[in-house]
């Protein structure tokens, strides 16, 4: 059932990024930046053809890849998730798996040639980052929310990827981990 929620919950979020995204091409496309905090944040739209930092922008198929590794293999660990035991994991995975959907479905777009680019438009004025959008807002802080669990809470109730099985045991699909 918390997987289920859990799907529920990351099926919203990339709803909002993706509407997120819609908007900005709809309103800010065309229009100069618009400010929200001076000198602080505006909202400015760009697109973005690589990966984190316009990384490997002349390979757009490579972001993609990537994209399509993370939708792949990151449902595995799913099969740990459990809002009593492990909330903080729990959230943490989802906000990931949201921000890598997000992200894939428009660097999907992009190499079918539909979309020009990943949609940005958040741009912190106040030091030099890159303009980023909701995606990217669920990627790092489901990555930072993992790695707070992962340093100091893991060791408490310990994930067990690949448990051991004794011989003529029958696994269950169920996570038997021991705290």
């Amino acid at each position: 059932m918390e997987i289920i929620i859990s799907a529920v919950i990351v099926a919203l979020l990339v709803g909002l990024d993706q509407l997120t995204k819609f908007l900005a091409e709809l309103f800010l496309k065309a229009s100069d930046s618009i400010v929200i905090i001076d000198n602080v944040i505006e909202l400015t739209f760009s697109y973005n053809t690589g990966a984190a930092f316009s990384m490997f922008e002349n390979f757009p198929y490579f972001p993609l890849l990537i994209s399509i590794i993370g939708v792949i293999v990151i449902p595995y660990f799913f099969k740990f998730v459990s809002f009593k035991r492990r909330p903080l994991y729990t959230i943490a995975l989802t906000m990931v798996y949201a921000g890598t959907w997000g992200n894939f479905i428009d660097r999907l777009l992009t190499v079918l040639g539909l979309k020009e680019g990943v949609v940005d438009f958040f741009n912190f004025l106040f030091m030099n980052f890159a303009v980023f959008n909701v995606a990217d807002i669920y990627l790092t802080v489901g990555m930072a929310l993992l790695c707070v669990y992962v340093f100091f809470f893991e060791h408490k109730d310990p994930i067990v990827l690949f448990p051991k099985k004794d011989k003529g045991e029958v696994s269950d699909g169920e996570d038997n981990n021991q705290i």
